[in-house]
C-alpha cells in the first residue's frame, strides 16, 4: 500500500530559517536552548483560533479544531522518530 503524503508550500523565509537551523544543528553541533518562549502548543492554539475566526461556516470552524487535534497528535507521536535530528535526541530524552 502506498503511504499517504501531505504536501504544502513553505514561504521562502521559512525555508531559509529551516535551512539555517539545520546547518547550526547538524554542521555546527549547536542545539536550541529549551524551553522556547513560543511552543508548538502555542503555535497550534494560534492556528486554531485564526482558522476558526476565518471560518465561513460552523462546519469549517469545527474542522479547524479537528485539524489542530490531528496536528498535535502527529507532532507528539513523531517528534523523536521523525522531526528531531539525531543530535537532538539526548536533549529531548532529558526534557520529555
Amino acid at each position: 500500500p502506498e503511504l499517504a503524503r501531505l504536501r504544502f508550500n513553505l514561504s521562502t523565509s521559512l525555508k531559509r530559517e529551516l535551512i539555517a537551523g539545520w546547518e547550526k544543528i547538524t554542521r555546527e553541533d549547536k542545539l536550541v536552548h529549551l524551553p522556547r518562549s513560543v511552543t508548538v502548543s502555542t503555535i497550534l492554539e494560534r492556528f486554531e483560533s485564526d482558522s476558526r475566526a476565518k471560518a465561513r461556516s460552523p462546519e469549517q470552524a469545527e474542522m479547524a479544531g479537528e485539524i489542530t487535534s490531528g496536528l498535535r497528535a502527529y507532532f507528539d507521536r513523531s517528534l523523536r522518530a521523525v522531526l528531531l535530528y539525531t543530535q537532538e535526541h539526548a536533549q529531548a530524552d532529558e526534557l520529555l
